[in-house]
């Protein structure tokens, strides 16, 4: 089995300690999952249309079985796109491991498990239009629990504003202060959680349970 190590850095210079060390964490976590054998792909830019070694490595998905990151966030900074990335990996078979975020599996949600859930709507935009779309998304959310699963709904949380900033999300605070009492997180899209990758990874871990967004798919959660 072969392995491809990403990684990428905002210097141009790649023998910096800092970089090095990122390699080496890399290379550990890569042999720890059995991969003696293993690519280094390394990019000097933050910037996609830059990253000239990653794109190489995704024109040569088939010679690797698993891909290590640092983070989600060095796959692509927006959620949506990052897991349309993940998806595209996965139906290649490669396994995805990150030092930071664990790996990346999607399955089948449980839905005939007693599970403890809580709901999550996130809209932003004009008052009217979101009240609409708030209470139509969160209507199914409940009837999906009630009619397709054999959870119990606990509590329905909502965060709506008219433009998205970093503490915005206080309802979403809120199930992280509270995620003793559930077992499962309920959305519709994952990145309702946030659209930034790296902000969607903090938070994941801060919420620490299983998360199922009805048009991705469920995401079991990994203790790091």
């Amino acid at each position: 089995m072969k392995a491809a190590i990403y990684h990428f850095t905002d210097s141009e210079n790649i023998n910096t300690a800092v970089c090095r060390k990122s390699i080496e964490a890399l290379e550990k976590l890569t042999l720890d999952k059995g991969y003696d054998d293993y690519d280094i792909y390394l990019d000097t830019s933050l910037l996609m249309k830059n990253r000239v070694n990653y794109h190489n490595l995704l024109s040569k998905m088939e010679m690797y079985d698993a891909f290590i990151f640092m983070d989600f966030y060095h796959i692509t900074k927006v959620t949506t796109s990052m897991i349309k990335q993940l998806k595209d990996f996965s139906s290649h078979n490669i396994q995805i491991y990150t030092l930071r975020d664990g790996s990346f599996i999607l399955k089948e949600a449980p839905t005939d498990k007693p599970l403890k859930v809580a709901t999550y709507c996130c809209r932003f935009g004009e008052q009217v239009q979101m009240d609409k779309l708030v209470s139509v998304e969160n209507k199914t959310l409940e009837l999906f629990v009630n009619k397709k699963t054999n959870w119990t709904l606990c509590e329905q949380y909502i965060d709506k504003d008219k433009n998205e900033v970093y503490d915005s999300q206080k309802q979403l605070m809120e199930i992280i202060k509270n995620k003793n009492k559930y077992d499962l997180l309920l959305i519709h899209r994952l990145k309702d959680i946030s659209w930034r990758s790296a902000k969607f990874c903090k938070r994941r871990q801060q919420l620490g349970m299983d998360i199922y967004a009805l048009r991705d798919g469920f995401l079991e959660y990994e203790r790091i």
